[in-house]
C-alpha cells in the first residue's frame, strides 16, 4: 500500500487566495499594523517577514601587503614575491568586489500597504521604498523573489523568503491596479496550480490583524 504525501505551501494558498479574490472584483483586505504610521489614506496589506539584500558595488579599493625584512638577499627577494603574489590577489578580488552584487543580506520585517514597502532594519526602524519610484519589477514565483528597481534613486531591493508570493501579488497591486491580472509572471496564482515548484514554509504569526 502506498501513501502519498502532500506538502501544504500556505503562502502559495494565501496568496492564490487572494489573487483569485482581486481578480474576481473583491476589495482588497486592509490590516492594522502597529509601530509604523500610516498616511491618512493608506492602508496596509500584508505583515511579514523576508531576506533583503541591495544590488550594491565594491569600491574596489584594497590593501597593499607592504612588509620589510632585512636579511640576505634570497630572503628578501623571497619576501618581495610573496608580497607581489598576496598583492595581486587582492587587487584580483579588489576588481571582482567592483561589480555590483546582491549585499546586505538581511531578514527583515516587511509591510506591504498601497503606497510602499516598509522593510526593517537591524535597529528595528523601518525605510521606506515606495512604489511611486519603482522603475522595473521582477517578480520571480518559483525561485520566491522579487527584485525592485527605482532608476537613479537608489540601489536595486531584492526580497527573497516563502512570502515573496504574496509580498509580489500585492506589489503588483500597488504598481498596477486591477491590470495586475496581465502580468504574465502572476499568472500561476490564477491558474489551477495548488503550489509553487519551490519550498513550503508555514506563513508568519501575529504580524498583523485583519480588520
Amino acid at each position: 500500500m502506498s501513501v502519498e504525501l502532500v506538502v501544504r505551501d500556505p503562502w502559495w494558498e494565501y496568496a492564490r487566495g487572494c489573487a483569485v479574490a482581486l481578480a474576481s472584483g473583491r476589495p482588497a483586505p486592509s490590516i492594522a499594523v502597529y509601530g509604523p504610521i500610516l498616511g491618512p489614506d493608506e492602508h496596509a496589506r500584508l505583515c511579514t517577514t523576508a531576506i533583503s539584500s541591495r544590488l550594491v558595488a565594491g569600491d574596489g579599493s584594497y590593501q597593499r601587503s607592504s612588509t620589510f625584512v632585512m636579511g640576505s638577499p634570497l630572503l628578501m627577494a623571497g619576501m618581495l614575491a610573496a608580497q607581489g603574489i598576496t598583492n595581486s590577489r587582492r587587487r584580483k578580488q579588489a576588481e571582482r568586489d567592483e561589480v555590483p552584487q546582491w549585499r546586505e543580506q538581511h531578514p527583515c520585517t516587511v509591510i506591504v500597504t498601497d503606497e510602499r514597502l516598509m522593510c526593517s532594519r537591524s535597529d528595528g526602524t523601518f525605510i521606506d521604498f515606495w512604489f511611486g519610484y519603482v522603475s522595473e519589477f521582477y517578480p520571480d514565483l518559483p525561485s520566491r523573489t522579487v527584485t525592485f528597481a527605482y532608476g537613479e534613486r537608489c540601489v536595486p531591493l531584492q526580497l527573497a523568503g516563502p512570502a515573496t508570493v504574496a509580498i509580489a501579488l500585492w506589489s503588483a497591486r500597488a504598481l498596477h491596479g486591477p491590470a495586475w491580472v496581465n502580468d504574465i509572471r502572476l499568472h500561476p496564482l490564477l491558474s489551477g496550480q495548488q503550489q509553487a515548484p519551490a519550498l513550503a514554509s508555514q506563513p508568519a504569526i501575529g504580524a498583523g490583524h485583519s480588520h
